[in-house]
């Protein structure tokens, strides 16, 4: 039987839902709001306030609920993330393919390149390129997410966002379902 707390954000709190995993698929055991002392606002959801607020209320979850051993899954709110739609030539390869993202991101991010972790959430072929859609989020970011699993003796399983504000920039891909999120940045 595997745990995992899966945790989505706004701006008035955070939404544990507790899955068990076993041989029969999953199930959900719980689901909770955590509303945070005041509001906050979006761009202050990972301030380090809230980053102790939410540490703190996941380790009372774990030890009022006797969950020993979890993952932990977060759905980020899409501002968290950077989206950019790429296009490729056809025959690019693998070097090409970087060297493009890169360039294309210099223009779009605020900071280095360095700074952030960048995925390809996918690739099409379209008429005469291919595209692809490329997602940066701050490394800052992932260390937050990181010290809240090492402070709850847990490991990350997956980082999504939010796909409901997602849906309205790959909408016309047909590609995806419209009710799921999606996950974009495998952390081991």
């Amino acid at each position: 039987m595997n745990n995992t707390f899966c945790l989505s954000f706004s701006d008035i709190g955070f939404q544990l839902l507790h899955v068990i995993s076993g041989d029969n698929g999953n199930s959900i055991s719980s689901n909770h709001q955590f509303n945070y002392p005041s509001p906050m606002p979006p761009d202050q959801i990972f301030s380090g306030e809230s980053i102790a607020f939410i540490s703190n209320n996941i380790y009372k979850f774990k030890t009022d609920n006797n969950v020993e051993n979890f993952s932990l899954s977060f759905a980020l709110p899409f501002n968290y993330a950077d989206i950019k739609k790429v296009a490729l030539p056809l025959d690019s390869d693998k070097a090409q393919k970087k060297n493009q993202i890169e360039w294309e991101l210099k223009t779009t991010l605020s900071g280095d390149l360095k700074d952030y972790k960048i995925s390809v959430l996918s690739e099409s072929d379209e008429s005469s390129f291919r595209s692809a859609v490329v997602v940066a989020i701050k490394r800052a970011l992932l260390i937050k997410l990181k010290y809240i699993a090492d402070e709850n003796k847990s490991n990350i399983k997956n980082v999504f966002l939010n796909s409901f504000a997602l849906e309205n920039y790959i909408l016309h891909d047909k590609r995806y379902s419209e009710d799921k999120n999606f996950a974009f940045l495998k952390v081991s």
